[in-house]
């Protein structure tokens, strides 16, 4: 896995107009692998997108997250995890996205990896998420390319 790759990775996510589930699903699996070392891609769904529309997607694999004032979800896509984020109100980390009318990239989710604490500037504190039953931190790759950790042990 190499710095250039994640940055081109996250430019074509980022530029992407994703109007629907299905072109987001097809524009994940376009991307270079990175092998073993990704966990999933999160994207954050638009506004319309409803608590059913979480069951629908996600079925029993969602939860509520106080800590980033979000509903999270995620599914199984051809091998790949997609993470799908609702911010539920203006107060909410992720507010930038909050009255969004498509489906924007956020972020991409790597193992516990020595590259990604070397390279990078830590924006949250390792934090206990339910919806992978794992800790997870964030962080800023060239402080602007937000990345997630999430640790296995």
């Amino acid at each position: 896995m190499d710095k250039e790759s994640i940055l081109n990775t996250y430019r074509d996510l980022e530029t992407s107009k994703i109007n629907s589930i299905d072109e987001l699903k097809s524009l994940v699996l376009k991307q270079k692998p990175f092998g073993k070392s990704v966990h999933h891609y999160g994207f954050t769904v638009p506004k319309y997108f409803s608590d059913l529309d979480f069951n629908l997607n996600c079925g029993s694999s969602c939860c509520k997250l106080k800590i980033f004032d979000a509903m999270l979800g995620y599914f199984h896509q051809d091998g790949v995890i997609i993470e799908l984020i609702k911010p539920l109100s203006e107060k909410s980390i992720l507010s930038k996205n909050f009255n969004s009318d498509i489906y924007r990239f956020d972020h991409i989710c790597f193992y516990d990896e020595n590259f990604l604490i070397n390279n990078t500037l830590s924006i949250t504190k390792k934090v206990f998420t339910p919806l992978f039953d794992k800790h997870v931190s964030f962080h800023l790759l060239d402080r602007k390319i937000k990345i997630e950790k999430i640790y296995t042990q």
